[in-house]
């Protein structure tokens, strides 16, 4: 049989470890991308915790402010009527506790009707 023109033994070898190199250089490569990509996840899973972290605790102080105000308010308007029902005016302690009812059950009216309604 005779032998019918090609390309070298060599020349093939080359081609295919050319083509080795190269796809070895493409996986270190996206090796590289994942292992950037695996650090930029990290990274941002931390930086969400500490976002998260703070956010609490604004949130912690603020309910524990608002706990203080209502502490504060009911002090008041206890000693108020101690203060009232010792000096004899019942029938003003009792006008503003009557006043502070409906405040308390419209603001609670109110606030329900928001919460439902909030969409």
């Amino acid at each position: 049989m005779p032998n019918a023109p090609s390309v070298s033994e060599d020349k093939v070898i080359a081609l295919l470890q050319s083509d080795i190199e190269l796809r070895s250089k493409e996986l270190e490569i996206k090796q590289l991308e994942m292992q950037n990509n695996h650090q930029a996840a990290i990274a941002s899973v931390e930086a969400n915790k500490e976002i998260e972290l703070n956010r609490k605790q604004a949130f912690e102080f603020m309910i524990g402010k608002k706990y203080r105000l209502i502490a504060i308010v009911a002090f008041f308007i206890t000693v108020v009527a101690v203060v009232g029902l010792v000096l004899g005016q019942s029938d003003v302690v009792m006008e503003m506790l009557k006043t502070i009812v409906v405040i308390a059950t419209t603001a609670f009216g109110a606030y329900q009707y928001g919460k439902n309604n909030d969409k």
